[in-house]
């Protein structure tokens, strides 16, 4: 187990394992600690995507699919549709829009 890297984390790692010997104590937070701090920064980076062939995520291949399907966009309509609604809604239970006068102009 590792925690957290601390830039202002003062103690030392005796046994070289990357893992301060002493906890960190976290500011602004009664009796809490990081029993495990790692002495060193460390970036975590998503791994590659898997390609549809099952080979090792580098699509270098001529046939290359769409990383949006029909579903993930018709997802994203949909959604979007009901947040447009939803403000509407508010907006006409607030009495910022007046269907009435909408209608009227439209018939007129």
């Amino acid at each position: 187990m590792i925690g957290n890297y601390w830039d202002n984390y003062t103690g030392v790692d005796t046994n070289g394992d990357g893992i301060g010997e002493s906890p960190y104590n976290i500011t602004g937070s009664t009796d809490s600690k990081d029993h495990y701090p790692s002495m060193k920064r460390f970036w975590v980076t998503p791994a590659p995507k898997p390609s549809p062939s099952g080979g090792n995520g580098d699509d270098d291949d001529e046939e290359k699919e769409d990383d949006m399907t029909i579903p993930m966009v018709l997802t994203i309509v949909f959604v979007s549709i009901g947040a447009f609604a939803a403000v509407i809604y508010v907006l006409m239970k607030k009495g910022i829009i007046d269907v009435s006068k909408l209608k009227r102009k439209a018939h007129d």
